[in-house]
């Protein structure tokens, strides 16, 4: 038995930082040299795909201690299911080019005693497309003998390229910055799904002030743009009250 370290560095922000992954795998003892070749063979392959986006990827093989582990059968079917369940781009946008629409993770694996659970993050802006992933990842799960469960989510929220607000928020950008406003859909979660679940009639926008880093301990706002952003808005308000 022994030890496989996948190391994997990343440049974030100039800041060199260094990501890991690891693995405990048991083999038999006369297997052992056959197993550590493949292992050595398959990272080449890898480090070969890589070179671009990842020039620093390094593996490595020690020896580890002997611990409880899954059986044959069970390590089988785990990786039946991540290889049977979707994980990735789905489907592109069919209104805006460039923008992906429906999308899942494999987020997290944990070991919980007797049971393993495969956690995945799916988002999309058409809830019809999400429930349909939904069942892919049901699906899989269920042909292996496994149970889904799902803590909860958010509903996503459809462009809306006609929306009368939009209009009017970007007459109002011109008006303030003096050129035309950039206007751009994201593939991420947004208070408006929430909104919009409850009052699907309402027109609604989502727009701010410059961030960087959002969701990180290193999130932060351009001081300059705020004061943009307070303009345009009450400009917003003045257009909106007038139309």
């Amino acid at each position: 038995m022994w030890q496989g370290l996948w190391y994997n560095r990343r440049i974030c922000q100039g800041i060199r930082s260094q990501l890991y992954a690891e693995a405990v795998i048991a083999v038999k003892k006369d297997e052992r040299a056959k197993a550590i070749t493949l292992i050595e063979e398959e990272a080449v392959k890898i480090s070969a795909e890589l070179k671009t986006i990842d020039p620093d990827f390094k593996l490595s093989v020690e020896e580890a201690k002997v611990g409880e582990a899954m059986s044959g059968s069970h390590s089988s079917k785990f990786f039946a299911y991540l290889h049977l369940a979707p994980s990735g781009v789905i489907t592109m946008s069919y209104d805006i080019p460039g923008l992906v629409q429906t999308s899942t993770n494999l987020a997290v694996v944990k070991n919980e005693g007797e049971n393993i659970s495969v956690q995945y993050l799916s988002r999309s802006s058409s809830a019809t497309e999400l429930e349909a992933l939904k069942s892919r990842l049901v699906a899989a799960a269920e042909l292996l003998g496994a149970t889904f469960e799902e803590p909860g989510g958010y509903p996503g929220w459809q462009p809306d390229l006609s929306s009368k607000i939009l209009a009017v928020m970007k007459q109002s950008y011109k008006e303030i910055a003096g050129k035309e406003a950039t206007c751009a859909a994201v593939h991420a979660g947004l208070e408006c799904g929430m909104i919009g679940e409850k009052f699907p009639d309402m027109d609604m926008v989502s727009f701010g002030p410059e961030i960087k880093g959002a969701h990180s301990v290193d999130e932060k706002v351009e001081i300059e743009s705020v004061e943009s952003f307070y303009k345009v808005l009450i400009k917003a308000l003045e257009n909106f009250a007038k139309s």
